[in-house]
C-alpha cells in the first residue's frame, strides 16, 4: 500500500509545471537552481558552479575541485575522442585517490564534498 501512495504522489506531480515546483520548494525554504558552466581548458571550479560540462576534443583538460563548504558537484565529458578529463582536488583526496579520469566519451561523474574529501557517488 506504501507503494501505491509513493506511485499516486508521483502521478500527481506530472503535470506541474518547472516555474510551480520551484515555486513549492522555494516555499519550503529549499534551493533548486543550479549554474552550469561550460569549459574546453583547463579550470578551477568556482564557488556556485554545479555543473560542468567539458569539452576535451582539442586535449586533456584539468579541472580543479575547489570549496570551502560541503556541496555537490556534476562533471561530464561532452565530446567524443578519448582524451581525458583529470579531476583534481585542491585539497584532500577523490575517494583516497590523488585524482579521477573521465575517458569515455559522454561519461559522468558526480561528486561531493564533505568539508575535507571529495566522493564520487
Amino acid at each position: 500500500m506504501a507503494t501505491w501512495r509513493h506511485r499516486a504522489a508521483w502521478a500527481d506531480l506530472s503535470n506541474v509545471t518547472d516555474e510551480t515546483l520551484r515555486n513549492r520548494l522555494a516555499a519550503l525554504g529549499l534551493d533548486v537552481s543550479v549554474a552550469l558552466r561550460k569549459v574546453t581548458s583547463d579550470y578551477t571550479i568556482e564557488e556556485g558552479v554545479d555543473i560542468v560540462l567539458v569539452d576535451a576534443s582539442e586535449g586533456d583538460v584539468v579541472v580543479t575541485l575547489q570549496s570551502d563548504t560541503e556541496r555537490m558537484i556534476w562533471l561530464k565529458k561532452i565530446d567524443t575522442t578519448y582524451n581525458r578529463v583529470v579531476i583534481v582536488p585542491a585539497t584532500g583526496t577523490i575517494d583516497g585517490e590523488a585524482q579521477a579520469v573521465l575517458v569515455t566519451p559522454h561519461e559522468a561523474r558526480t561528486i561531493v564534498y564533505d568539508g575535507e574529501n571529495w566522493w564520487i557517488v
